[in-house]
């Protein structure tokens, strides 16, 4: 059916996200991004005469600022829960992700396979 295609291609897309430890832009691309592309409150927006070494790390730390702020709302405001350490919370599986992706590469592939996966992927 078209809704499990559609739930297997976005799994996959986080899956991507996840292997360059950039799972937070799949809640800020479409909640945060979207909502204000070109604005200057965009985190992913380059301001103009903004150079790529000042653009890349505002990017990055307003990105997920932004997502995890958008998580938050999602979770107390429209879901009702009274904090925001809960199993919903998208962000715990996402940074858990970030701790068990290079530990199993390093598990089964070694140790410099773990450090070289960080490394090429970030």
């Amino acid at each position: 059916s078209t809704q499990s295609t559609w739930a297997f291609e976005r799994g996959l897309g986080i899956f991507n996200l996840g292997r360059m430890f950039y799972m937070h832009w799949y809640v800020e691309h479409v909640w945060g991004h979207h909502k204000r592309v070109g604005l200057k409150d965009d985190p992913a927006t380059a301001r103009y005469n903004e150079t790529l070494y000042q653009f890349i790390p505002r990017c990055v730390a307003g990105t997920w600022k932004s997502a995890w702020n958008i998580e938050k709302d999602r979770l107390l405001k429209q879901k009702g829960y009274k904090s925001v350490w809960v199993p919903q919370n998208k962000f715990i599986y996402f940074v858990a992700s970030y701790i068990a992706f290079p530990l199993l590469v390093a598990y089964f592939l070694g140790v410099r396979a773990g450090f070289y996966f960080c490394l090429l992927y970030t």
